[in-house]
């Protein structure tokens, strides 16, 4: 391609030399050939109508304060607090499931309804220690009457002492596995015994998986659905190794979600301190003006702003990438003795942060740029035919 382009430039600078009466271009004036100087520098030298035919249109860089954004990758997630993975207390089978994944509930919202003889057994040993403990309680209070009158033995009273603590922790405990059975020990006491329990859910959300089916057993270690609260979704991005210490709380982020049009605001919030396999470190960012539409885990690209800086920046277009290296075209004013001339010279230089348009440069191994090419016009169009013509001369030094 760069040939291509070498012998159109080629080609349009002799075309437009041509249309010219010799008088008016002398033949000394036009040069397309580059030209290698005593001080190593390359010119290709031209005149305005070449310049002109050519489309090369002449720039100025300028300082600018240039935030250095970093790109990085990630989805996003909820809090581990915001999402519960729901087990039965008790381990029984599934009589009803009433939810689907997808699917809103509120806390309190019935999940699932379970069945087996173990929650009725539970229930006659509550009754039955319940029992025990109130004509415990009654001898205890006796007991402690007679000690006080030193009628009976110390030992008889200590040992109904014990057996009625003892009994009254064994209702305590019974009363509280009720409870997470989601039955009132009250009820439990006018025999209102159930074969069944039911499962509701602890707080809004969104059910995000459905692991069991009527009929199964579920063990009280086996998830039966779990359910994920929206309210506070954050991104969590990797984030390059090396990019980490231009990092800080509270800078800007800018989110693009892959299945939203509308850019996200937000916000860094911690930075993770393991660096992974892959040589990444997770970035935690929150999000502002969090929506319940938003869905966890989609995939997303962020732009994190980083501290501004002063720099030199040429228009991006104006720099051109050859044989890997760059290099930009400067154009030096014509000499005062000959006005039909316009040299450019081809420098090499270093790409900095891009933003806007725009790109820090400077000579390669970041020394920064003298003024006499601050100062010199830059071609912003037409730069990539000046580089590859000088190039394919095998003209091209760096600088």
């Amino acid at each position: 391609m760069q040939r291509y382009i070498s012998f159109f430039f080629v080609l349009l600078i002799g075309c437009s030399a041509c249309s010219k009466a010799p008088e008016q271009v002398p033949q000394s004036s036009a040069q397309s050939t580059p030209v290698e100087h005593n001080d190593g520098t390359m010119n290709i030298v031209l005149t305005p109508e070449q310049v002109r035919v050519a489309g090369i249109v002449l720039g100025l860089g300028e300082e600018r304060s240039m935030s250095g954004n970093i790109t990085a990758h990630g989805m996003l997630d909820v809090p581990p607090q915001n999402i519960i993975s729901i087990s039965p207390h008790v381990g029984g089978f599934i009589q009803s499931i009433t939810v689907l994944e997808g699917q809103f509930v509120r806390k309190g919202d019935v999940i699932a309804v379970l069945e087996h003889q173990d929650y009725i057994a539970l229930q006659e040993e509550y009754i039955a220690t319940k029992s025990k403990v109130d004509f415990l309680e009654t001898e205890y209070k006796r007991q402690e009457i007679l000690q006080k009158d030193n009628i009976n033995a110390t030992k008889t009273y200590q040992q109904v002492m014990a057996e009625y603590y003892a009994l009254r922790g064994r209702v305590a405990g019974l009363e509280q596995r009720l409870r997470m059975l989601g039955m009132r020990p009250a009820d439990v006491l006018k025999s209102l015994v159930s074969s069944t329990y039911t499962l509701t859910a602890p707080m809004d959300g969104y059910v995000t998986k459905v692991l069991t089916h009527r009929g199964k057993f579920n063990a009280p270690q086996d998830i039966i659905c779990e359910i994920v609260n929206t309210d506070h979704l954050h991104a969590e991005l990797m984030v390059f190794e090396k990019d980490v210490v231009r990092l800080r709380p509270h800078q800007q982020v800018h989110v693009r979600l892959s299945n939203v049009v509308e850019e996200q605001s937000a916000e860094i919030y911690l930075i993770g301190r393991e660096v992974t396999q892959d040589r990444m470190v997770r970035v935690h960012v929150h999000l502002r003006g969090e929506s319940k539409n938003l869905m966890p885990y989609t995939a997303l690209t962020a732009v994190i702003e980083t501290d501004a800086q002063r720099l030199w920046t040429v228009p991006t277009q104006a720099i051109v990438s050859s044989n890997g290296k760059e290099y930009i075209a400067l154009a030096r004013a014509p000499h005062h003795t000959d006005s039909l001339r316009v040299e450019f010279n081809i420098v090499q230089v270093e790409r900095g942060i891009s933003t806007g348009g725009f790109t820090a440069v400077t000579l390669p191994g970041g020394i920064a740029l003298p003024d006499s090419i601050r100062l010199a016009k830059i071609a912003i169009q037409g730069a990539y035919a000046l580089v590859s013509h000088a190039h394919n001369s095998g003209a091209t030094h760096d600088h």
